[in-house]
């Protein structure tokens, strides 16, 4: 009995504090009994005691206690570590205990199966898996030529896919040869199978049968690839066309692979390849043995012309940072050079062989040469690789003529091709591909385009990215990751880049037309690969290029990281008017800031907005090139002299510009122009005696200061934020942009670089300069400070240059964007500057005053300095002060500019203000990221719309062909399908493919109405729930964007978004009939998916608040119908398509106008309007935010109190209006004849009818669709 003070009564046992359970319950085992009976069998026994031991075995496992013994002393001793590839231990203690106790316990259960067929294993029981495996050698030393893995493998893995689904295998391609990123082992630490072997397939089965069912489906694969030949090959048919499919190019009625732009005949590669020297087929030039002769009664060029036209190179060179400029003498150079070319092959010749590289070995040129016209893919060893450079006096060529290889330009055109059946289809002229590799001698080997341009065949292509893996990455392909294979493969895009680039700046200064400088502190790129493919008709080549080499596109394609050089609207405009300014031939040139963060990432944790920097330069940026011969200096702070030799600003700090230069491609013209972005460097002016006292790792620091000009893209869109860093970066790129146009124009002479051009009085003449918005608007003063202070002109003569030099471009009317900045920053960042702004403000209010005698109150609003608590800068006003033309970018926002916000510098020159509607670029945002659709439409009209987007009106001959409405209902479901996917991937969100895809992506902004949105969101949501057993139409409504980090609001609108489906996704009675998904890091790319996809699009802005927008006409150009306001371009759209063919709702100007007179009253609307107060008050209450019920009570209050955008004024129209689009989505072909009427009607916003009025109404500029010459062609 026990005693004391832990006794307890007497027949009372005492409960464990750790358990519920009472004392009489017993521990049951099921399918056991509780107690033994007797006469039990010694199976049954044996039965009974296996199944304690693997229950004990089993609570061992989940609980953890696997016996290990606590004192080091008292455990076995342990093996040889083994590590992964991260240094992590493998084979712990803990790891060998488990493992021992899971056999013990699987012997166990296969003795109880044994004992007890029906016996159940505890559920965390997997047996080991018994695997039996063989080996399938691929004879790829013996046939180099033929591309087995691409075989096994097929588009996107699928072939190999379907094989491990029909035999229920696995296949893994191992051994040298395999493609892998560099993979150390396995997670057990032991080696990977056959990695040191050759190269094999390797099967993996569950049985012996199913082994030997793959292992025969791969060797006949392997069988067929070497009997059969390509072109009659049935499963690389297939593959193709399956890929073509993929890639939405698969044309269903007669199999056929094509894109608008290709050939309509399916054409051998080889056989349609045309030498340019000789006039033979299937072979290019660089492989031929003859030299190409002059024409027939032209006789040989002389060797003066020679030189001058070699001078004349050598001279466009220095301009563009590659090459000394020539001597004088002008042979001097030519000759030393070429001795050095060819001291340094024979240096560095040697006969090592450089590591193994993908696919077909690249050959070295006599190998090249040496082979037959006409013969291809013939079964041959590997080459042995020379080293680079040693490719000078070789046997195997023929004699060079006398004066060496002609630069392109002199080489005589080709004879007419032979009319032979390799080369009877009779491709378009922008289908015609050059193949002719230029060559130049001499000095011209370091600067050579030779095998790089013009040749956009398939074996070429993989020629150059094998060469490009090898010596510019300097990898191979036991090592080589996919970024390495996206960088080969953007190098061997920009080759074909470089050889147009060169020659369209010959063009330009051979021409010297008149050029434009598009000024701009946002660029939004994007990606550049796939954009420049389509533009140089290069797409189709590279996918099968890159299919040979046995990887995937769209993969490489996804590892590019998005150019983001911008907010939004004003950034992506840019970038679409440079592709169209490319595209129209004219002399232009961007310039921008290279920021090192560009818009920063967005992540929602917790359903709110996290920024995380976009390094997006952290692996390089394979498409642009710096010239830091073309540094410029820029100065800040410093003080102003004036003397009897004129005003000096002095005592400066200075910081130098970095010219970046990135090339434009036009679309199939040859064109490339270029975009110089500026970076910024610190100076190496460091003190030496600041060092000997310490100061040098301060100095070192400062250094830091300067380049933070050029770190940051400000992320605040639709904001001004007056802040001094904000200031140094819109003066640091003008300052160097305008350096470089001056220093241009002088030097634009055609074979010169010295200065030839003093007389700065035809400035206007040969160069405009387009502000995009006020962010470059001190350029204004900053070119009056040149021409004043520097060249010494007249402020008449000056300020004459300077109005007609320079055009403005506004972009918003909201007061909160216009940039106004201190005095007392300007005179302490820019004391001149400041100085220069107030003689033209003296000499601009002399004027009004003459014109408006005693109007003080009209001096006040004209001012361009703003009197009050701060005095500050109206940069807009100093825009169109100094500018000879302004312009909007919607005819409805340049009348509202006209009409209130500029009215009185309307009233005075209304001849200055024009209207510029915004456009989008067709080939990024139809061709590039809709193939589909493009190709449905090139089918009707042809592919001329590409260029001429007004053709797009053809289509309304078919608005009722049944054909074209099945295709393009089609081709939507079928982008529906891929987002979906790519949804499910990304998101981890599931929706239905077959519901409405309504869309709203924009900068987070409340007078882009996403709280209007959200309004009609909660009352679908309470209708469904009032009626849940309705037939109600399924919605999938995305919305995406972000919100500035210092916009409070925003972020809270944000928060509201992902708190409403985080209710609504999970609420079973609402299912899939409605869903909400906020897209995270909605940017560029993202925008190229989704906008495809899209049924709906959302552009309900506030009448009169969105200046133009380009998101609608790229919804409306890619199938999309749109539901808005009478805002921006919306208006010009519901004209164009027809208003009954957009759903257009609520208030226009007039009446907004009419409101703020007379006063807007939230509350009337919230008191009257039943389905409105209850979603307020669903908001308000906490029933989207549980666990913190005024967490939108910032909201509800600027809803109810302070809503300047007016959103309940709008939301009965627009809930009106959304019933109506409910209604129509359920008759599929009334809702695709309308989509057919909006892609119609987008002729008038294309980007290349925006820039042609720019060109000719502003600039004095005539666009022209012709092509220049090929870097192979003769120049013309």
């Amino acid at each position: 009995m026990a005693t004391g003070a832990n006794a307890t009564p007497l027949g009372k046992l005492k409960r464990s504090r750790w358990s519920s359970e009472t004392p009489d319950q017993k521990t049951i085992i099921p399918g056991m009994p509780t107690v033994i009976p007797p006469g039990l069998t010694r199976d049954q026994e044996r039965a009974y005691i296996v199944q304690l031991q693997i229950e004990d075995l089993t609570r061992k496992l989940r609980t953890g206690d696997l016996g290990i013994p606590v004192n080091p002393e008292d455990r076995s001793p342990s093996p040889e570590p083994i590590y992964n590839s991260e240094g992590k231990r493998l084979n712990t203690r803990e790891y060998r205990t488990r493992k021992k106790i899971e056999e013990e316990r699987h012997s166990l259960i296969t003795e109880m199966v044994g004992l007890n067929p029906e016996f159940k294993p505890p559920a965390d029981y997997k047996p080991p898996a018994t695997r039996v495996n063989d080996k399938v050698m691929i004879p790829q030393d013996e046939y180099p030529e033929i591309n087995f893995v691409g075989l096994l493998i097929g588009p996107r893995g699928n072939t190999l896919k379907n094989i491990e689904k029909e035999c229920c295998a696995k296949i893994m391609i191992r051994g040298k040869g395999s493609v892998k990123e560099g993979k150390v082992g396995r997670k057990d630490g032991q080696m990977l199978p056959g990695e040191d072997e050759p190269l094999h397939a390797l099967v993996t089965a569950n049985t012996m049968e199913n082994v030997k069912k793959a292992v025969e489906q791969i060797r006949n694969i392997l069988k067929q690839g070497i009997e059969t030949p390509e072109d009659q090959n049935d499963l690389r048919k297939m593959q193709l066309r399956e890929l073509a499919r993929l890639n939405g190019t698969l044309r269903e009625d007669d199999n056929r692979i094509l894109r608008p732009w290709q050939s309509t005949e399916p054409r051998s590669v080889t056989n349609t390849t045309l030498c340019t020297k000789c006039g033979g087929a299937g072979h290019i030039s660089s492989d031929c043995n003859s030299f190409a002769a002059p024409r027939a009664g032209e006789p040989p060029q002389s060797a003066q012309d020679k030189a001058r036209m070699d001078k004349e190179y050598l001279s466009l060179m220095a301009e563009l940072g590659e090459a000394p400029v020539p001597s004088p003498g002008g042979g001097g150079g030519h000759s030393n050079n070429q001795n050095n070319s060819h001291n340094r092959g024979s240096n560095n010749s040697s006969s090592n062989q450089p590591p193994p590289v993908i696919g077909e070995p690249e050959l070295p040129r006599h190998a090249r040469r040496s082979r037959q016209p006409g013969r291809s893919r013939q079964p041959r060893g590997p080459p042995q690789l020379p080293a680079p450079h040693a490719q000078h006096g070789r046997p195997s060529d023929p004699p060079p003529p006398p004066s060496g290889p002609l630069p392109p330009w002199q080489q005589q055109a080709p004879p007419p091709p032979p009319t032979s059946s390799m080369a009877s289809s009779a491709p378009l002229p922008w289908q015609q591909s050059k193949n002719t590799i230029c060559s130049l001698g001499g000095f011209f080997s370091t600067i050579s385009v030779r095998g790089l341009a013009g040749v956009e065949n398939v074996s070429d292509l993989k020629t150059n990215f094998n060469r490009h893996l090898h010596f510019t990455l300097v990898k191979d392909r036991n090592v080589a990751t996919k970024r390495d294979y996206y960088f080969a493969l953007a190098n061997t895009v920009r080759d074909h880049l470089v050889g147009r680039w060169i020659r369209t700046q010959q063009h330009y200064y051979e021409k010297d037309p008149k050029r434009v400088y598009y000024l701009s502190l946002e660029f939004y790129m994007g990606r550049t690969l796939q954009n420049t493919m389509v533009n140089l008709a290069l797409e189709n080549a590279c996918d099968e290029a890159i299919y040979q080499l046995g990887l995937d596109m769209e993969e490489l394609q996804d590892i590019e990281e998005d150019a983001g050089l911008g907010n939004g609207g004003l950034g992506r405009l840019a970038a679409c008017f440079l592709d169209s300014m490319a595209s129209l031939g004219l002399a232009a040139y961007g310039y921008g800031i290279r920021y090192e963060f560009g818009i920063f990432n967005q992540k929602i944790v917790n359903g709110w907005q996290v920024e995380e920097a976009d390094d997006w330069l952290r692996y390089g940026n394979p498409w642009e090139k710096a010239r830091p011969e073309y540094m410029r200096p820029v100065h800040f702070y410093g003080r102003v002299e004036h003397t009897p030799e004129g005003v000096k600003w002095v005592d400066t700090q200075v910081v130098l510009a970095l010219p970046y230069d990135t090339p434009i491609p036009g679309y199939r013209n040859n064109v490339v122009n270029t975009m110089r972005l500026w970076s910024a460097k610190a100076p190496c002016d460091f003190n030496l005696k600041d060092f000997n006292v310490g100061g040098y790792i301060q100095a070192v620091l400062d250094r830091n200061l300067a380049e933070n000009i050029s770190r940051v893209l400000y992320p605040n869109d639709n904001f001004f934020e007056g802040k001094e860093l904000r200031l140094k970066q819109e003066y640091f790129v003008v300052a160097a942009t305008l350096q470089d146009i001056i220093r241009r124009f002088k030097s634009s002479k055609f074979g010169s670089t010295e200065v030839v051009r003093v007389d700065l009085s035809t400035l206007p003449e040969k160069v405009a300069i387009q502000l995009n918005d006020t962010h470059p608007a001190m350029a204004i003063p900053e070119l009056m400070r040149i021409l004043v202070d520097t060249e010494h002109l007249t402020w008449e003569k000056a300020w004459d240059i300077c109005t007609r030099t320079c055009a403005y471009t506004n972009h918003t009317v909201l007061p909160e964007a216009l940039e106004r900045w201190p005095t007392d920053l300007l005179q302490n960042l820019l004391p001149r500057h400041l100085e220069i702004i107030y003689e033209i403000n003296r000499r601009h209010l002399e004027r009004i005053a003459k014109l408006y005698p005693g109007d003080d109150d009209r001096l006040r609003r004209m001012s361009l300095v703003e009197e009050g608590h701060q005095k500050k800068i109206n940069m807009a006003h100093l825009c169109i002060v100094g500018s000879h033309a302004v312009n909007g970018v919607a005819r409805i926002h340049s009348d509202i500019l006209k009409a209130t916000l500029f009215k009185d510098f309307y009233e005075v020159d209304p001849d200055k203000f024009q209207n510029k509607t915004n456009g989008i670029t067709p080939r990024r945002w139809l061709v590039m990221c809709n193939p589909g659709l493009a190709e449905v439409i090139a089918e009707r009209i042809g592919d001329d719309y590409i260029r001429d987007l007004d053709q797009l009106k053809k289509l309304l001959e078919f608005v009722d062909d049944d054909s074209l409405i099945c295709d393009i209902a089609k081709i939507k479901q079928e982008n529906k399908l891929k987002f979906s996917a790519y949804l499910e991937e990304q998101y981890k969100v599931k929706i239905n493919p077959n519901s409405m895809f309504d869309v709203q992506v924009k900068r987070i902004h409340e007078y882009k109405r996403q709280l209007l949105n959200c309004l009609h969101i909660i009352t679908l949501y309470n209708r469904i729930k009032k009626e849940p057993n309705k037939d109600w139409t399924p919605r999938t409504i995305m919305i995406g964007g972000k919100a500035a980090p210092g916009y409070h609001t925003a972020k809270l609108i944000i928060r509201l978004i992902t708190a409403i489906g985080e209710i609504v996704n999970n609420d079973p009675v609402v299912g899939d009939r409605l869903k909400v998904i906020f897209l995270e890091n909605y940017k560029v790319t993202l925008a190229e998916r989704i906008i495809p996809a899209s049924d709906l699009s959302e552009q309900i802005s506030t009448a009169g608040t969105e200046a133009s927008g380009t998101g609608n006409m790229k919804f409306m150009l890619n199938g999309a119908l749109t539901i808005g306001t009478m805002d921006g371009a919306n208006v010009e759209m519901a004209e164009e398509a027809g208003e009954e063919n957009l759903f257009i709702f609520g208030m226009r100007v007039e009446d907004v106008e009419a409101m703020d007179k007379s006063g807007y009253d939230a509350m009337e609307y919230y008191n009257r309007i039943p389905e409105l107060k209850q979603a307020m008050d669903q908001i308000a209450g906490g029933f989207f935010s549980p666990d913190q019920h005024d967490l939108f009570k910032d909201i509800v209050n600027m809803l109810l109190h302070h809503d300047r955008f007016k959103v309940f004024a709008d939301y009965e129209a627009y809930i009106k209006c959304q019933d109506k689009v409910s209604a129509l989505y359920r008759n599929p072909k009334e809702w695709t004849k309308k989509v057919i009427y909006n892609i119609a009607s987008c002729g008038k916003f294309s980007s290349d009818r925006t820039i042609s009025q720019y060109a000719r109404e502003i600039w004095g500029m005539e666009p022209s669709l012709e092509k220049i010459p090929a870097p192979d062609d003769p120049r013309q």
